[in-house]
């Protein structure tokens, strides 16, 4: 019994850093966070040419 429990959560720590490095991966394909990072920089400039009118 506790080793089938070892086993499960092992599995699923695996599982959770093959997804975690996957997602990276793929968000760095699609240049996802190139993405994001320049909406946030757009949207910090849209607030200071708000705030100046």
């Amino acid at each position: 019994m506790n080793d089938m429990m070892f086993s499960a959560i092992a599995g699923l720590v695996a599982l959770v850093i093959i997804f975690l490095i996957c997602r990276e991966l793929i968000c760095w394909y699609w240049k996802i966070n190139e993405a994001v990072d320049l909406l946030r920089e757009i949207h910090k400039e849209l607030k200071i040419l708000n705030k100046t009118n």
